[in-house]
């Protein structure tokens, strides 16, 4: 964040890139810096249930890289995980509520 009073937290996870200027506060050089960005990965999937059925409305905990792991409801039964770098796994869990069902 940039800017005076301008500072605050934001979870690195919601960037693609990131590149560390260190410039005084005096400074007044204009920086320009090119940055390669590369697609992130992102896995899809359909949630079923123990049938083998389509689970529609099912909480989804670990779409995003999120610290403080939020859910999500899903008015769907399909999903997409995102934000992923090359071999990174994250754990991903379902929860239905009105059919008592959870799993990862």
């Amino acid at each position: 964040m940039v800017g005076a009073g301008a500072w605050g937290a934001m979870p690195q996870s919601n960037f693609n890139a990131i590149e560390l200027l260190n410039l005084s506060v005096d400074s007044d050089d204009s920086t320009r810096r090119e940055i390669q960005l590369q697609p992130s990965i992102r896995v899809k999937g359909v949630i079923l249930d123990p049938q083998g059925e389509p689970l529609n409305d099912a909480n989804i905990y670990g779409l995003a890289d999120d610290r403080f792991h939020a859910s999500q409801l899903l008015g769907t039964n399909e999903f997409a995980v995102t934000g992923l770098g090359d071999g990174e796994e994250r754990k991903v869990l379902f929860r239905h509520e009105g059919r008592r069902l959870s799993g990862p």
